[in-house]
This record gives C-alpha cells, sequence and structure tokens, in this order.
C-alpha cells in the first residue's frame, strides 16, 4: 500500500474516517506519436463493483477492458486476451487506415504476465521485442539523482 493517502484533513477528522485500499491496474499502450492509442487494459478486484449495479453500468461500454483478480495483477491470460481481443484488431484497422504496411513492433519488458512464446500465439504481421532483464528505462537514474534531497 502507498505510505501516502491524499485527503483532505476535513476529511481524517470526521467520525469513523477509514482511508480507501482500493487498487487497481492501468495497462496503457500508444503508438510513439500518440496518434494511435489503444484500448488500455483496466484490472480491479471486483468483477462487478457495486456502484456499476447501482448505475446500471455496462462494461463492456467502458473504454477499457475490464477483469477483475483479488490481487489486482495482470496475469498471462489477461494479458493474451488484451493482445488477441484488443491490440491486434486496433493496430490493423489503424494501419488499413492509413494505407500503411501491417508491420507493428511492440517493445515489452520481463514481466511475468508477458510469455515467452509469445509470436506462436499471435496474428501475422506483429513483431514483439522481450528488453533483457536487466534493461531499464532511459530517463529511471533521472528519479535517484544525487542532487535531489530525500
Amino acid at each position: 500500500m502507498p505510505n501516502r493517502t491524499y485527503i483532505t484533513q476535513e476529511e481524517k477528522l470526521l467520525p469513523g474516517h477509514k482511508p480507501m485500499k482500493d487498487r487497481l491496474t492501468l495497462m496503457f499502450c500508444a503508438n510513439a506519436n500518440g496518434y494511435c492509442k489503444i484500448k488500455p487494459l483496466l484490472i480491479y478486484h471486483s468483477e462487478t463493483p457495486r456502484a456499476f449495479n447501482r448505475h446500471n453500468v455496462i462494461k463492456a461500454s467502458l473504454p477499457v477492458m475490464w477483469r477483475a483478480n483479488p490481487k489486482t495483477w495482470v496475469t498471462r491470460m489477461f494479458f493474451m486476451e488484451w493482445i488477441v481481443q484488443v491490440f491486434g484488431p486496433t493496430i490493423k484497422k489503424y494501419l488499413e487506415q492509413n494505407k500503411l504496411p501491417l508491420k507493428c513492433l511492440l517493445l515489452m519488458d520481463n514481466a511475468p504476465a508477458h510469455p515467452p512464446d509469445l509470436e506462436a500465439n499471435l496474428p501475422t504481421n506483429l513483431d514483439f521485442i522481450n528488453l533483457v532483464p536487466t534493461t531499464q528505462h532511459p530517463t529511471q537514474h533521472l528519479c535517484y539523482s544525487p542532487w535531489t534531497s530525500r
């Protein structure tokens, strides 16, 4: 859990106040210039939250692919569903609409949800590069600058 919660002092002083401990995971994907934004994968601990029932929310109409997992983790099954149902069709449609060759490159880290044999289970013309386990994002070292105070 985060060590900070963003609530106002007034809320904190209310009798019976208990901070929410909800978690969710969002997985975003877009092309380099940002013109093709792919429907995100959202993982929440509840398949159908109470608020959805009260307000008659239809999960299929949400701008995210909704999945549930008690620990809100991205599992291989969720990742593969997102690749096959969302990523592949969206990329194909985008490339065809813009009269581009049907080729795509997806860079992924070495998360456990990313299956090692991904290419064998996917539509053609999609290439995947898995980064080696010790690869870090180029800006990651900026977060740990020796000049910043802690």
